[in-house]
This record gives C-alpha cells, structure tokens and sequence, in this order.
C-alpha cells in the first residue's frame, strides 16, 4: 500500500510566484528537494544594482517583488534574485554557463568588470568574477 502525501509547492513562472500549489507525492517518489528554486544575493542599493545585472549580464528581470527583483538567467531554470541586505564574500556563488567563454569574459572586462583569468580544470574552462557588491559569480563552458 502507497501513503500519499500532499506538500504546498512554491512554484516559480516567468511573471510571478504562486503559493500553495498543491503537489501530490507517493511515498515511493518522496524526494526531500526536487529543483534549486533561486539563488539569492545580497546587494547594497536594488535599483543600482538592477540596473547591472540588466545592463552588465544582459539578464532579463522575470518579477519586481518590491524589495526584490528575480532575473531569468538564459534558458536555465533556476534564476538570480536579488534583495537589499548585508553585502560580502560568500563561500555560495552561482556558476553561469556560456557557449562563448572567451567572448563572454573579454565582453565583461570592456564593461568595466574585474575578470579572472582562463582557467582550464579537465575539460571545462572557468573564470570568475564579482559584482560591485561582492558576490561572486563563476563563469564556465565545457
């Protein structure tokens, strides 16, 4: 016999969050995660630094929460959300994917970022680099 279970779901779309979609889980597929939902950055000033991620990464912001903007990252399913909070170093950083490595890093450093160097760790080429509040982002292609 299968007891099933019933979880509410955040679930995230393009325009908006909706709470409280109901899930239907049996035990057999119970599963304690089923999908990172965001990754969350801290910045100092939203509006300044909504304009970078727009104008910098060229990400398209998804959702204006008020006191957070969410931001679709390519054709990837989990996006950036940025919210006003204590900025810094962080040992969590989200790691984006570019079909054009090189062109990527050198378009990032004529805008004024500071870029890390090409790296090489099997077959996957990386570089990092931060945005003006700290948060630290890796870039890679494989």
């Amino acid at each position: 016999m299968k007891i099933s279970y019933v979880f509410k779901a955040v679930r995230f779309n393009r325009v908006q969050r909706r709470k409280n979609t109901l899930l239907k889980v049996t035990k057999g597929d119970l599963r304690m995660f089923s999908r990172i939902d965001t990754v969350i950055l801290n910045v100092k000033n939203l509006d300044d630094a909504r304009q970078w991620y727009q104008e910098t990464l060229e990400l398209e912001e998804v959702f204006d929460g008020g006191n957070h903007v969410v931001f679709k990252v390519g054709q990837g399913e989990t996006p950036i959300t940025i919210i006003e909070g204590k900025t810094g170093a962080s040992a969590v950083k989200p790691i984006l994917f570019s079909e054009a490595i090189e062109e990527t890093q050198l378009k990032l450093k004529g805008l004024g970022v500071e870029v890390g160097s090409l790296e090489q760790d099997g077959t996957v080429t990386f570089f990092s680099f931060s945005d003006p509040d700290g948060n630290k982002f890796e870039v890679c292609h494989f």
